[in-house]
């Protein structure tokens, strides 16, 4: 273990006051209730979150996730406010790469991160870049050893499209600490899916 893991000072359960840790216990204790009035109450399951089905039938993820529709809602009840970071930095786009010779490698590919910070009416909370591409699982074809899209041009803007529903969808789970009750879809790929999946060469 590093002595930075073991410094005092970056604080633990054994280093907080007993006032500390009964006002942090009072918080997580608030925190599910209110989680819990969400999910109840403001959100409406399959419809602004769930567990969507695969060709199999059977549930893609092993959580629900939030899904753009409830992140738009949680936004208007909770007076929520998404940004760019920099105005030169709010979608980034990777065209294909080219070898040597000058020639494209893969014409069919495209990457698109958007940049977005969201705020509470009393200050900026959280900040996050989310990434999608066309070599992705959901661009395949259907007999799957051919891409739906050749040209990288055809699928920019569905590229665009679903990093920004990402990166809106993980702001809002962040800032209301929904986490331990609804993931994003990008974590659950990253935590659940090969990463030779993720991304098919």
């Amino acid at each position: 273990m590093s002595a930075s893991m073991c410094d005092p000072k970056i604080g633990d359960l054994a280093d907080m006051t007993d006032e500390a840790f009964a006002q942090a216990l009072e918080r997580g204790k608030t925190a599910e209730l209110r989680a819990g009035r969400i999910l109840r109450e403001i959100l409406i399951e399959n419809a602004h979150y769930g567990n969507p089905k695969g060709v199999d039938g059977q549930p893609m993820y092993p959580h629900p996730i939030l899904y753009l529709g409830g992140a738009e809602k949680l936004i208007k009840s909770f007076r929520l406010s998404l940004f760019a970071i920099a105005p030169d930095r709010e979608t980034e786009v990777l065209a294909p790469a080219r070898d040597f010779t000058g020639s494209i490698i893969d014409p069919g590919y495209v990457s698109v991160t958007v940049y977005r910070g969201i705020s509470v009416p009393n200050g900026v909370v959280s900040e996050h870049a989310s990434n999608c591409n066309s070599r992705e699982p959901r661009f395949e074809g259907a007999d799957n050893d051919r891409w739906r899209y050749e040209d990288a041009r055809e699928v920019l803007n569905e590229c665009i499209a679903i990093a920004r529903k990402r990166c809106k969808v993980h702001l809002v789970c962040d800032v209301l600490g929904l986490r331990p009750w609804l993931h994003t879809e990008e974590e659950m790929l990253a935590a659940f899916v090969p990463a030779n999946q993720v991304l098919r060469p």
